[in-house]
């Protein structure tokens, strides 16, 4: 973790590092990965590749028409996982 005019900056390295809430909405990120502050830990992890897009895209596109046929029982369609965490009542702050 480095430290640039008093701003944290986080990278892939800092996967698991302890930090406040401030301090993870204010930081500063390396591209190419997710952050996520989980109980209080940062978790990094990679951007869903080709494959994974490929393999939702038609279940997606099936659930979206759903959703817009039953939009009073479904707030939104993701395909992330870590979209799921807030419904576990985990305290997630941002997903970049």
């Amino acid at each position: 973790m480095m430290m640039s005019t008093s701003k944290l900056f986080l990278s892939r390295d800092d996967d698991g590092f302890l930090l406040t809430r401030n301090e993870f909405v204010e930081a500063d990120f390396s591209e190419h990965w997710c952050y996520e502050r989980i109980r209080r830990l940062l978790s990094v992890i990679t951007h869903t590749g080709e494959e994974h897009t490929d393999t939702w895209e038609s279940i997606r596109n099936h659930l979206v028409i759903y959703k817009t046929k039953h939009s009073d029982h479904v707030h939104r369609v993701v395909t992330e996982a870590s979209s799921l965490l807030p419904r576990l009542k985990l305290p997630l702050q941002r997903i970049i």
